[in-house]
């Protein structure tokens, strides 16, 4: 057989197919030699595979022949063989290494490696190889280290170089403990769930929260912490995350009976094939939040409700920009919508009165030029339907740290209804004046004209009883007639003063304004000024109306008082015209007017007169165009009332420059004329009795004392009502009748009726008096008193009385 040719390249399979063909056929010497032959090229193929194999290794490789002390452990080892990634690795050339002690070519390294070897020879009688990994600072790399041994000796030792894992290893395990640091302090729930949605894993805030320790909730589903019906609702949501959703919702949830709101975020957890194998979720207790955010909504709500109760709005002024923000209450203040009116603040100033304009900026102005630390103004504003509001402005400027306007804001208060209750009260005020001005002059009237007509009671009296002595013819006479006369209108107009200056209750009853407008034209011409004109034309009344005598007595001044006002300056004419007038049907010009017959009072003057605007308001309550302290304004709107509240009518028409004229119109009832003082010629009657008469004026006393004892009675007088109270007490039964005066020091009259009767109870009292605020025509029965008297006494009236009072007494 001829041997395989070294030039003819054979794989070692198929030397050893050749081989095998040898072996199965008898041998002869020169087979033999044939086999060894390819048993030697087989193993020089082999040889070369496994070189090619060592040289190309991925992995440092190195052989090594072990040196040892004398105790056995190895001291030193002698480098046999390295492969190229050895060279690699080390940076070492195997030229260097090959044969030569580790300790003196690789000092840095051989201890760390010796050390290696060392624990390979501890267990090698155990173990055939051993795996380690190791850090090599010198190198600044990791190795996995694989060493076993060849033959005895000897140890072979394969290096990987792990340092890229090893790196990874850490950076994941630092991650790890990052994320575990994390997911430990964390103050939010952390959860994971697996695919059953059962906790695999949960932090120690959710520990707390709960109340629960891992062992208890690991395993577990949300129907352990949360029962059946919240649970139901977590898992719909879970299952969502579980398909690949990432989920963020809040949620109330009730956790040892306390409720408990939550933020939650759930994302889904992936695998590194993109496989979901469960889900991680994130909680935040937002309690408190959610408390804080109910207050603040509730605060919210609180702050819009009181502004709109309150009226308040808030507004912005940019110093710098212009720009201007105006809460939209504030406009609904003027009566417009939000939209309506443009944030611009000269758009809203146009809307300021004209004639507060000017003050409005200049107090803005002052604040913002620090002249004034805050702006704070009450003005004026136009209403969307042409009306008046009041604002009250309260506002702040801001300023940089230099002290340079910034900002400006504040807010705006609808004032209106407390600047009308204000001028309501302060109305009221000078009403409450005028009332305690007039109760003051009432007062002042009422002691006056006890004084008065004591004195009138004393010139009538002594006049009548001298006219009785005198012939009818005596010049004398007709003298002492005109003083009668004179007194008489001095009596009149002391009534009309009481009249006017007392505040008495409403009486109506049937009155003839013929004769009321004639009593106050005796006022009017005593208090006018000459240079008024007044002309007055008064027809008779028919019929009367149904009034209190004394309104219709204020009615008539008033108007008299307001038309010298208006001729104060330059005089005129004042006239006053009554008569009768009757409406067929109602008309336009008087269409609060029933048909029927009416009492028409017109009192016109020549005066200023009024305009159009002035005229409009007349009547309004407190509106005046006079001076301070000229008038209240109450005046016409009382006559109006009046006048309206008798089912009566007022006109007024008037030029400027030529006058004014006021027509009322009252109506009439249907009443027969009743005289109001007999005028028959009856003869006045006397009598015989006995009458005790108390007056502390001497004067009166002495001229009524002659007046009674002129028509045949028996007097005894007396100035002091304590002495008459004796006289009395000492005879009672000697008296039939007792005449008192009202108003006396020590004892009043109505308390000398009152100690009269407890002496004797049917004796008949009459009282007099000028004024008295106590006791008078509506009331004096109330005290016991049989008669009551006005002075000044007339001797015919007190005739009258005395008989009625007498020939009554059963």
């Amino acid at each position: 057989m001829t041997p395989p040719s070294r030039t003819t390249f054979k794989t070692s399979e198929t030397l050893f197919e050749e081989f095998k063909a040898l072996a199965n056929r008898k041998l002869d010497a020169q087979d033999s030699g044939e086999m060894i032959q390819i048993l030697n090229l087989i193993l020089e193929e082999n040889r070369k595979k496994h070189r090619c194999l060592f040289e190309n290794m991925q992995s440092a490789f190195s052989l090594q022949k072990l040196l040892f002390h004398e105790d056995g452990n190895p001291s030193d080892f002698i480098i046999v063989d390295i492969n190229r990634e050895f060279e690699n690795r080390t940076g070492l050339k195997k030229e260097e290494l090959l044969n030569q002690r580790a300790s003196r070519i690789i000092p840095e390294i051989f201890q760390e490696i010796l050390e290696i070897f060392k624990e390979f020879h501890r267990v090698s009688h155990k173990e055939r190889a051993i795996s380690m990994e190791k850090f090599f600072p010198s190198l600044d790399k990791w190795f996995s280290i694989n060493v076993f041994s060849t033959e005895p000796g000897y140890c072979a030792t394969i290096f990987t170089n792990i340092t890229k894992r090893k790196v990874a290893e850490e950076t994941l395990r630092a991650s790890e403990n990052k994320f575990r640091a994390i997911f430990e302090s964390a103050k939010d729930s952390i959860f994971i769930k697996d695919r059953d949605l059962r906790y695999t894993h949960i932090n120690k805030a959710m520990e707390k929260l709960f109340n629960f320790s891992r062992q208890d909730l690991v395993g577990k589903t949300d129907e352990f912490i949360f029962g059946e019906i919240q649970s139901k609702k977590i898992k719909e949501k879970d299952k969502l995350v579980l398909s690949g959703e990432v989920l963020t919702y809040d949620s109330t949830r009730s956790i040892n009976g306390t409720n408990h709101s939550f933020h939650t975020i759930k994302v889904p957890l992936k695998n590194a094939k993109g496989e979901i194998f469960g889900l991680c979720g994130i909680s935040r207790d937002i309690t408190g939040r959610k408390q804080n955010e109910e207050k603040l909504h509730i605060q919210q709500e609180r702050y819009e409700l009181s502004t709109k109760a309150g009226r308040v709005g808030v507004w912005d002024w940019n110093l710098e920009t212009d720009e201007f923000y105006l809460d939209p209450i504030i406009k609904e203040f003027l009566g417009y919508e939000d939209d309506e009116i443009p944030n611009d603040i000269q758009v809203w100033s146009s809307y300021i009165h004209p004639e507060d304009t000017q003050p409005v900026m200049s107090a803005a102005q002052s604040c913002i030029e620090g002249k004034t630390k805050e702006y704070v103004y009450e003005h004026r504003m136009i209403h969307k339907d042409g009306g008046i509001r009041w604002i009250g402005v309260h506002g702040n400027v801001i300023r940089n740290g230099k002290g340079k306007p910034m900002r400006m804001l504040g807010t705006d208060t609808d004032i209106t209804e407390r600047k009308f209750e204000e001028e309501a009260k302060q109305r009221l005020e000078e009403q409450l004046r005028h009332a305690l001005k007039m109760e003051a002059l009432g007062t002042l009237a009422g002691g006056i004209a006890h004084e008065f007509n004591n004195m009138l009671g004393t010139i009538i009296g002594f006049s009548e009883l001298t006219i009785e002595n005198l012939p009818k013819d005596s010049k004398n006479r007709r003298n002492l007639e005109k003083v009668l006369l004179a007194a008489g209108r001095a009596t009149e107009m002391v009534k009309q003063i009481l009249a006017f200056s007392r505040k008495e209750e409403e009486v109506r009853r049937p009155i003839y304004l013929s004769h009321i407008i004639n009593e106050a034209l005796s006022l009017i011409y005593s208090s006018l000024p000459s240079t008024i004109d007044i002309r007055a034309k008064i027809e008779e009344s028919t019929q009367p109306v149904l009034a209190d005598q004394t309104q219709i007595h204020q009615v008539i001044m008033n108007l008299c008082a307001n038309a010298a006002h208006a001729m104060k300056e330059e005089g005129g004419i004042l006239e006053i015209v009554l008569k009768e007038i009757e409406f067929q049907q109602t008309t336009s010009y008087h269409k609060e007017l029933s048909p029927g017959r009416y009492q028409q009072l017109t009192i016109s003057d020549t005066g200023h007169g009024m305009e159009e605007e002035t005229l409009s308001r007349v009547f309004e309550p407190y509106f005046t165009t006079k001076k301070v302290g000229e008038g209240t304004g109450m005046g016409l709107a009382v006559v109006h009332g009046i006048v309206k509240n008798y089912r009566g009518e007022i006109t007024i028409h008037s030029d400027v420059g030529k006058g004014t004229i006021f027509h009322i119109f009252l109506p009439l009832i249907q009443q027969e004329k009743a005289l109001e003082e007999e005028e028959a010629a009856v003869a006045i009657q006397g009598g015989t009795e006995r009458i005790l008469f108390v007056d502390d004026e001497p004067e009166l006393a002495e001229v009524s004392k002659k007046m009674l004892e002129k028509l045949g009675y028996k007097v005894v007088m007396k100035s002091d009502s304590i002495e008459a109270l004796e006289t009395f007490r000492l005879a009672p039964e000697q008296f039939d009748l007792v005449i008192t005066d009202q108003t006396m020091p020590h004892m009043t009259g109505v308390k000398l009726v009152k100690e009269l009767r407890s002496i004797r109870t049917d004796i008949p009292v009459i009282l007099c008096t000028g004024f008295s605020e106590a006791v008078g025509e509506e009331n004096y029965m109330a005290y016991g008193i049989n008669a009551f008297v006005m002075k000044p006494i007339l001797k015919k009236e007190i005739a009258a009385v005395i008989r009625r009072a007498l020939d009554n007494k059963s």
